[in-house]
């Protein structure tokens, strides 16, 4: 069947799910749309039954374009692969070819090369199309189908152990707070649990939260998610929640904040760097901040998640709240 290139990543999702992809052969391009080889029709908004010999075309994988256009074979080069879209680290030489070729062969949707560091508070990424039509692009971890828009939303990879959320699985928590949402690394996994009943995602990048929202009805947990546009330390709400969730790397300078949301044993969540030297010490500094602020924090899960930069480490740390 054939779809929109901008569909294709979900079509085939849902092929995969009914069971009737057709996994030995690859997918096509064909004058903007893709072509998908299927046992069984799927019933799917646009799509159209068509015929194509799937056996002549050519198997070609995304580090042998490379590799047979790049005249310095010695070269590293380094790109991250996120659903349908490449992201290359800086504009190699021969790029526009081989981004042309990767999307030709139905490798990409879309080529992007980065431009610059991400900016602002709402962490905008500097990236140029090379090839392709820029557009949603789908991808599923940890369980969890993402949709986000690659040239105005980050979009981080790493750490997708981390983000399936392993040490709050036993908590059991009801009403969740995110406080740094994003477009739902953390929110999504969290709503997908059977025991969740709601999930408040707060998050400055309206069009992060728009994405979430799109995810959301995706993966069917629409009805668990509530998104709010705005500052986390503005927010204020009557319900106390069971687990707060801080992404953010310098959620130490919103814990007050978030502490302020957390019910009586309920806990927290928080992402954070420290230097070597502070390693050791840092959870009894959160712990004495905690203490100042009215609060009694028991550690339940601390751990370092990996090094983020010389002598800076990326921790996790979960905390029980006792009320004073």
């Amino acid at each position: 069947m054939e779809v929109e290139a901008k569909d294709a990543e979900l079509f085939i999702m849902k092929a995969k799910r009914e069971r009737k992809l057709v996994k030995d052969l690859k997918v096509m391009r064909d004058n903007g749309k893709i072509i998908v080889p299927l046992a069984e029709r799927v019933e799917f908004a646009g799509a159209l039954e068509c015929e194509r010999d799937f056996m002549q075309k050519e198997e070609l994988t995304i580090w042998e374009v490379i590799n047979r256009n790049m005249n310095r074979k010695d070269l590293k080069i380094n790109w991250q692969r996120i659903g349908n879209t490449l992201i290359f680290n800086k504009n190699y030489e021969n790029m526009e070819k081989i981004a042309d070729e990767l999307v030709t062969k139905s490798l990409a949707s879309q080529v992007y090369v980065k431009e610059g560091k991400i900016e602002g508070m709402v962490r905008t990424p500097k990236l140029k199309l090379v090839s392709g039509i820029e557009g949603d692009s789908f991808y599923r971890e940890n369980g969890v189908i993402f949709v986000t828009n690659p040239a105005n939303l980050m979009m981080s990879k790493g750490n997708i152990i981390e983000r399936g959320l392993p040490s709050i699985k036993e908590i059991k928590a009801e009403a969740v707070l995110d406080m740094f949402s994003g477009i739902g690394y953390f929110s999504l996994p969290v709503a997908n649990l059977q025991w969740v009943r709601k999930v408040v995602c707060i998050d400055l990048n309206r069009e992060a939260l728009q994405y979430l929202a799109k995810s959301s009805a995706i993966n069917k947990v629409e009805n668990k998610v509530i998104t709010v546009n705005m500052d986390c330390r503005l927010f204020k709400s009557d319900e106390m929640y069971d687990l707060v969730l801080m992404g953010n790397f310098k959620s130490k300078n919103y814990l007050a904040s978030g502490l302020s949301h957390v019910k009586n044993n309920g806990y927290i969540l928080l992402h954070h760097l420290e230097l070597t030297s502070n390693i050791t010490v840092s959870t009894m500094n959160l712990m004495k901040t905690g203490r100042y602020l009215g609060y009694t924090l028991l550690p339940a899960e601390i751990h370092v998640v990996k090094s983020y930069a010389p002598h800076v480490w990326h921790l996790s740390s979960l905390f029980k709240v006792a009320h004073k």
